[in-house]
């Protein structure tokens, strides 16, 4: 793995530096980070909305299997799989 520090001339090179140039940085205003969370709140919400009525459609024997089986999904990919992809990075 390359750090940025590896991607960095040094001192002694005649060549100009990365520290040393006259660059700006880009950012945006702060009320972004606002917009973002509303959306990101908005999104999740649609998406529970929709996976309910969904859901509705079912049988009531259906819907409590579909349910279990997504949060066993879910419990799954965060305690098993995830770990498991993150340790692997590692190694």
């Amino acid at each position: 793995m390359v750090s940025l520090i590896d991607l960095t001339p040094s001192e002694n090179d005649d060549t100009k530096s990365f520290a040393h140039s006259k660059s700006k940085a880009i950012s945006l205003p702060w009320w972004f980070r606002i917009v973002g969370w509303i959306l990101l709140i908005l999104v999740v919400l649609a998406s529970t909305i929709f996976v309910t009525f969904y859901g509705i459609t079912f049988q009531d024997e259906k819907c409590k299997k579909w349910i279990t089986s997504m949060l066993i999904s879910f419990v799954s990919s965060i305690f098993v799989t995830e770990p498991i992809k993150v340790t692997q990075t590692f190694f």
